[in-house]
């Protein structure tokens, strides 16, 4: 059996697509070039190397705190990918639960 036919599991990844969410006026840094692609080219690679399901890891580069990007791409996912939020220390407790039932 070959290594791409190994099933996979991405436990760190990012999701940058500036142009369907675009990043905040005032990050610091703007992944551009290779560091960007859409749901779609994630997907592309992951069913190239064969990789079922994915742990997303919200930027603070681009995004910081705006969860849209990582959680439509959990959404559009049918429960293959996972996410890890960064939240305001005052996020409130529905908040959390929110984000939690959202994956």
């Amino acid at each position: 059996m070959s290594v791409f036919d190994e099933p996979k599991i991405d436990t760190h990844c990012h999701l940058f697509d500036p142009v369907r969410y675009p990043y905040r006026p005032d990050t610091p840094y703007r992944p551009s070039g290779q560091e960007i692609a859409t749901l779609e080219q994630m997907e592309a690679v992951f069913a190239a190397y064969n990789v079922g399901r994915a742990l997303l890891v919200q930027p603070n580069s681009g995004y910081d705190m705006d969860l849209r990007c990582m959680l439509d791409a959990i959404a559009a996912s049918d429960g293959r990918f996972k996410g890890v939020a960064g939240v305001p220390l005052d996020i409130s407790s529905s908040d959390l639960l929110d984000l939690k039932a959202r994956g």
